[in-house]
């Protein structure tokens, strides 16, 4: 894992680490983009289904990804407790 500031470590539960994605567009234009994957949503088949992929990758902002925590909440709210973690109030409902 890169160096994450401690502010950001309760986002991991939910999000990637940083990382750079190449899109392919069904015309040939290649958009290479850095952001995160929503793994919850990532792992989700129907969502998938629904959507496609590249609507689980966020390139906002840390709030604006925390924004998006608020659809996992519960499964967010675990994870922070199993591993000591401090909610953020962006997260939160």
């Amino acid at each position: 894992m890169l160096k994450v500031r401690q502010q950001a470590l309760d986002m991991l539960t939910i999000f990637s680490d940083n990382c750079t994605v190449r899109f392919c567009h069904p015309d040939g234009k290649v958009e290479e983009k850095r952001g995160r994957w929503c793994t919850v949503c990532k792992n989700n088949e129907a969502y998938i289904k629904k959507y496609g992929k590249r609507k689980t990758f966020h390139v906002g902002s840390n709030s604006l990804c925390r924004q998006h925590i608020r659809h996992h909440y519960p499964l967010y709210q675990e994870h922070c407790a199993k591993q000591g973690l401090t909610e953020h109030h962006h997260a939160v409902p």
